[in-house]
C-alpha cells in the first residue's frame, strides 16, 4: 500500500524497537510529542495502524497541526466536538487569538465576530455592575 501522507518520500524503516513513540518518529516531520499524541489519541502501535487511520479519516481527530507547532502553541487550544439539533456531529476550535481587537481572548476559530460581540456585551455588563452603588 503507498504512503500518500509523504507523497513521494520512501517508507520509512521499521526500528527494532516496540516503542510506538519511536516507531512513529521514525516518519519525517513528526517529533517526540505529536508521535506521543498520535498514539493517545488514535491507541495505534505500527506503522501499519497508523496508515489504517490515515486512510479511514481517524488521523484527521488528532488534536496538533503544523501551524500550532510553528506557533509554538500546541498546549493553547482544544477541539470541541458536539451534536447539532438534527444529531449531526460537529467540532469548533477554541484558541487564544494572536492579533487583532481579541488578541489574548479565548475565541472559536470561525466564529470570531461572534465571540467579539460575547466579549463586548459581557464587557458592557461589567461596566453597568460597577457603575451601581453597592448594597449595604
Amino acid at each position: 500500500m503507498p504512503w500518500p501522507m509523504w507523497g513521494r518520500a520512501t517508507r520509512p524503516s521499521r526500528p527494532s524497537c516496540s516503542n510506538p513513540v519511536s516507531v512513529f518518529r521514525t516518519i519525517p516531520g513528526i517529533g517526540p510529542e505529536l508521535a506521543r499524541c498520535v498514539h493517545d489519541a488514535l491507541d495505534v502501535d505500527t506503522l501499519e495502524a497508523l496508515e489504517a487511520a490515515a486512510y479511514d479519516g481517524r488521523l484527521e481527530q488528532v488534536p496538533n497541526t503544523a501551524m500550532a507547532h510553528e506557533l509554538g502553541r500546541t498546549r493553547d487550544w482544544v477541539v470541541i466536538y458536539f451534536y447539532d439539533d438534527h444529531h449531526q456531529e460537529g467540532q469548533h476550535t477554541v484558541v487564544t487569538e494572536t492579533q487583532g481587537p481579541l488578541r489574548g481572548r479565548r475565541v472559536v476559530r470561525g466564529l470570531q465576530a461572534e465571540c467579539g460581540e460575547v466579549y463586548r456585551a459581557s464587557s458592557h455588563v461589567a461596566q453597568v455592575a460597577r457603575s451601581r452603588p453597592k448594597a449595604k
